[in-house]
C-alpha cells in the first residue's frame, strides 16, 4: 500500500470512536430534553366553562377553580319547587333536576314505605308450592316390564330368584324447564331431584282378578348404602337443608332411579354377562328421560303388573324468603309426590318344571313321575310316586354344579308342579298308530283349576326325547 494512504486509514482509525461516542452523546441529550424535561408541554383541563390546553405547573389552580366556579352555580341555581304527592313522580324529579339540595326531598324518598304516608308499592313478587306442584306433568306413561330367573352372586354364594327389571320414561327435562323459568328470579337453586321411587305391584292367577302384593326393589349396593335422613326445616337451619338437598343431587340420583344389578349368570353361554344383556336392544334408551327399577318376590305361575311414582325434592325447602307471607309453611314441606304412573302390561315367568309318567305300581295304586326342574338354569330330574290326592312333585336336595366355583355342590331344588293327581286308570284303552292298547291313564288338577290328562305311553317318548 502506497504510504499516503496508509496516513489517512491510520488517520480514520485513530478519530472513528471518538466520533461514534460523540453521536451517542447527542442522542442522549435530545431524548432527555424531549422526553424529561419538556414533557408534558401541556396538558387538557376543564375550568369550569370549557377544555383548554395548561402547562402542568398550572392544573392544580384550573381544577381549582373549575370547582369553585361549579359550586357558585349550583348555589346561585334556582331549583323549581317540587308539588307533586305521587311517589314515582317524586322520584322522576329528583332523577331529572340538577343540583337539588332539599335535604327533606332526598330523605322522604329513603324512607320505606310504612313510613310515608300515602305513599305505595307494588306487591313484591313471591312464588308457592301449589305453583310447582301445577307444572309437575299430571299423566305419566306405564313402565315397560320384563321378568325371567335370574341367578347373581352375593355375599360369595349363588344366589336364584325371579326378577322383573322395570324401564320406565319420565319427562325429567321438560320438569326441569318448567320449574326453571318459574324460579328464575328466586334464591333457590334447586330444581328436579328425586328423593325416592315407590312402586306398587298387584297380581293374578291368569283370568283372575289383580289384587296389591308386596314388591321388593333390589339393587347392587354395599350393605351401609342409605338415603341421608330429611332434616326438619325449624326456619333456623337452612343451610342444613340446602346441604342435604346438595348430597341428594349429587350423590343419590342414579342410585334411586337408574340402580345397578349385580352380574348375572347366563347358564346357555356359561358367562357372567350384564343384567342390561338381558333386555331386548334399545330397550333402554340413555337420554336422560328415563328410570329403571328391578323386582324380586315374583313366583311361577301367576301375572304382575307395576306401576310407580316419584317423591321429589320440593324446590321450595328451606327458601323462605322467596314465599309470601301467608305460604310460609312451604319452605317446611321436604317432598311433591307425583301422581302415579299407567299400570304396565301383565308379565309372567313360565314354569319350567315339567313331569312324564315312567312307571307304575297297581297293587299300590301309586304311580311313578319324572319331575325334571332347574337349579342354576341347569335342568334337574327327580322321580316321585304319586297317589290319587297327592301333589306331583316336592323339594330334594340334588347334586348340581356350582357356576361360581364350577364344582359339584349339594343344593335344595324345587320340583313343586303345584298339580294335584285326581285319579289314575290302570287299564285305560288308547290307540297308537290305530293299534288298541292297554295304558295309564292320569288325570290331575293343574294350578289355574284346570283338570287335565297324561297317558304313559306319549309320556314316555316325550320324556326319551327330552333326555336324548
Amino acid at each position: 500500500m502506497p504510504q499516503g494512504q496508509q496516513s489517512i486509514q491510520d488517520m480514520i482509525e485513530a478519530h472513528l470512536e471518538k466520533g461514534v461516542l460523540g453521536l451517542c452523546v447527542l442522542a442522549l441529550l435530545y431524548a432527555v430534553f424531549h422526553w424529561v424535561l419538556s414533557s408534558p408541554r401541556s396538558a387538557n383541563v376543564f375550568d369550569g366553562r370549557t377544555n383548554k390546553d395548561v402547562a402542568p405547573s398550572e392544573v392544580d389552580d384550573t381544577l381549582y377553580a373549575a370547582a369553585q366556579f361549579i359550586d357558585k352555580r349550583a348555589k346561585d341555581h334556582d331549583v323549581p319547587p317540587m308539588t307533586s304527592e305521587s311517589f314515582t313522580e317524586r322520584l322522576e324529579w329528583v332523577q331529572n333536576t340538577p343540583f337539588v339540595s332539599d335535604s327533606g326531598v332526598l330523605a322522604g324518598l329513603m324512607l320505606p314505605p310504612e313510613l310515608r304516608e300515602g305513599v305505595t308499592f307494588e306487591a313484591a313478587e313471591y312464588v308457592n308450592l301449589a305453583e310447582m306442584v301445577n307444572r309437575i306433568p299430571q299423566t305419566t306413561p306405564a313402565p315397560t316390564v320384563w321378568a325371567d330367573w335370574t341367578w347373581y352372586q352375593a355375599d360369595n354364594t349363588m344366589q336364584e330368584t325371579i326378577l322383573a327389571t322395570a324401564v320406565a320414561p319420565y319427562p325429567f327435562m321438560e320438569l326441569q324447564g318448567l320449574w326453571d323459568t318459574a324460579l328464575k328470579n328466586f334464591n333457590t337453586q334447586t330444581r328436579v331431584v328425586v328423593a325416592s321411587v315407590d312402586v306398587e305391584a298387584e297380581s293374578r292367577i291368569p283370568g283372575g282378578d289383580w289384587y296389591g302384593v308386596e314388591s321388593e326393589q333390589e339393587a347392587f349396593r354395599s350393605e351401609d348404602w342409605a338415603v341421608p335422613e330429611v332434616p326438619a326445616f325449624d326456619g333456623s337451619n337452612a343451610d342444613v337443608v340446602h346441604k342435604w338437598v346438595e348430597t341428594m343431587q349429587k350423590g343419590y340420583q342414579d342410585d334411586l332411579t337408574k340402580p345397578e344389578f349385580y352380574l348375572v349368570y347366563d347358564p346357555d353361554a356359561n358367562q357372567w354377562i350384564s343384567w342390561r344383556d338381558r333386555l331386548p336392544e334399545g330397550a333402554i334408551s340413555g337420554n336422560g328421560d328415563e328410570l329403571w327399577f328391578h323386582l324380586g318376590g315374583l313366583h311361577l305361575g301367576r301375572e304382575y303388573r307395576y306401576r310407580y311414582r316419584l317423591n321429589l325434592v320440593n324446590p321450595l325447602f328451606g327458601w323462605p324468603a322467596d314465599l309470601g307471607p301467608d305460604d310460609k309453611a312451604d319452605a317446611a314441606q321436604a317432598t311433591i309426590t307425583t301422581p302415579w304412573s299407567d299400570w304396565s302390561d301383565p308379565v309372567a315367568v313360565q314354569d319350567v318344571t315339567r313331569f312324564y309318567i315312567t312307571g307304575t305300581n297297581r297293587n299300590e295304586n301309586q304311580i311313578k313321575i319324572a319331575v325334571v326342574s332347574q337349579k342354576f338354569g341347569q335342568p334337574v330330574t327327580a322321580s316321585f310316586n304319586v297317589s290319587p290326592g297327592q301333589t306331583i312333585g316336592g323339594s330334594r336336595v340334588m347334586t348340581v354344579k356350582d357356576p361360581l366355583t364350577n364344582e359339584q355342590t349339594e343344593q335344595m331344588v324345587s320340583f313343586d308342579t303345584g298339580c294335584v293327581v285326581v285319579s289314575i286308570d290302570f287299564v285305560k284303552q288308547s290307540y297308537r298308530s290305530d293299534v288298541p292298547k292297554e295304558t295309564v291313564e292320569l288325570v290331575y288338577l293343574s294350578p289355574d283349576g284346570q283338570l287335565h290328562s297324561r297317558i304313559q305311553w306319549v309320556d314316555q317318548d316325550r320324556y326319551r326325547k327330552e333326555r336324548d
